[in-house]
């Protein structure tokens, strides 16, 4: 399970198992991330994360290792409301 944290500028993961939610980890992302879609966006068969974040008008990508960690997130610059968009095509696309 994936939880964003708006006021704190990052999110965290739960590993789920039969036995419930445990090992929560917490990733940093830019300022205000209002959106999350995971999926493999580098084709390595690995879910990988994405972010758009409001507050600092871009997108963080972090690449999944495929035990429920993640690496450290990649910034990409999005044009002013460019991030409206981009979530939307995230939502669509993956889900």
């Amino acid at each position: 399970m994936v939880v964003i944290n708006e006021d704190t500028g990052n999110f965290d993961i739960f590993v789920g198992s039969y036995e419930g939610l445990s090992n929560q980890t917490k990733y940093s992302v830019g300022s205000g991330p209002i959106c999350v879609a995971l999926a493999d966006f580098n084709n390595d068969t690995q879910l990988d994360i994405s972010v758009i974040n409001y507050d600092s008008s871009d997108m963080s990508i972090l690449l999944g290792y495929g035990d429920g960690t993640f690496a450290s997130q990649t910034h990409i610059q999005l044009a002013l409301n460019q991030y409206r968009l981009l979530s939307v095509i995230l939502i669509t696309i993956y889900n």
